[in-house]
């Protein structure tokens, strides 16, 4: 039963990345949040980024991948969505963070997966 719910898990970590790292305004009004104001769109689309790289490595898992490839593989997720969430996303801009600062995390993210799956 474990595998089946690692699966499901899965899915519902990454559609619901979907939902908050695409259209986080959307985000916001799908998980029903209250008393949000300017802010809350940036911080679902951080939550979003953060579903999307646990279920990368929870699908990895459920189907079968060797765990460091696997892990190789949510290294690659996450400097993809690190790099999408602070760079790309204006809802996040509205945050004020220092991207000098933040900017490291998806190289990291990058030269982890570079040295896993090379």
């Amino acid at each position: 039963w474990f595998g089946t719910a690692l699966k499901v898990n899965a899915g519902f970590s990454l559609a619901s990345a979907l939902s908050c790292v695409v259209f986080p305004s959307l985000g916001v009004k799908l998980w029903e949040l209250k008393g949000d104001d300017e802010l809350t769109p940036g911080c679902v689309s951080g939550v979003g980024c953060n579903l999307g790289i646990m279920g990368t490595l929870s699908a990895a898992l459920a189907w079968g991948v060797e765990p460091l490839t696997a892990i190789g593989y949510t290294c690659v997720a996450a400097a993809i969505l690190d790099l999408k969430t602070y760079f790309f996303t204006p809802e996040v801009d509205k945050i004020g963070f220092n991207k000098a600062v933040i900017g490291i995390w998806p190289f990291f993210a990058a030269v982890t997966a570079a040295s896993i799956l090379m």
